[in-house]
């Protein structure tokens, strides 16, 4: 009479097999859903630098400047094929961030080159890539410091907390 010795082997190995079904039936719907792609997405490259900018009637504004890497879209503005999403907040006096409201824009995305302008009309804060006209802008507090942070959409990566202070 022959002795079986793999009497527990049997099981686990078909626990095992199992296991690796469900792991490769995973891993094949993550990738078919872009699930994957989503988290493996690199975050957008990108230089920006952030002064205030007075507008010439007395209002002080704070200016953008995309220096060099990848064109973005922002807050929301039509997507163009591959260009990433980006959010911008500011965190102003009262301590809260706050996301920005587009106001006009010329193109869908921001270049290198290309400047933003932060204002306040009073209630909210908005941005456009032209400096806006003095009426309907409140002028940012002097003497504040006013936070921008920069925040790419899909991996839901900060990239770039820039400090600005309203002279």
């Amino acid at each position: 009479m022959a002795r079986n010795d793999h009497a527990l082997t049997e099981p686990f190995g078909l626990l095992l097999i199992a296991f690796l079904i469900i792991v490769v039936a995973l891993l094949i719907t993550a990738s078919l859903t872009g699930v994957i792609d989503e988290m493996l997405q690199k975050p957008a490259l990108l230089t920006v630098t952030a002064t205030q900018y007075d507008d010439g009637a007395g209002h002080h504004l704070i200016q953008l400047h995309h220096k060099q890497g990848n064109p973005v879209n922002i807050n929301g503005s039509t997507h163009s094929g591959g260009v990433t999403e980006i959010m911008i907040l500011v965190n102003d006096t009262t301590g809260t961030y706050r996301i920005l409201n587009s106001g006009p824009m010329s193109a869908a995305t921001w270049s290198p080159g290309q400047n933003l302008y932060i204002y306040s009309d009073g209630t909210v804060y908005r941005f456009s890539d032209t400096a806006p006209a003095s009426a309907g802008v409140v002028s940012l507090a002097a003497g504040e410091q006013y936070t921008i942070q920069l925040i790419d959409m899909r991996p839901d990566i900060l990239l770039h907390s820039l400090p600005v202070t309203i002279r």
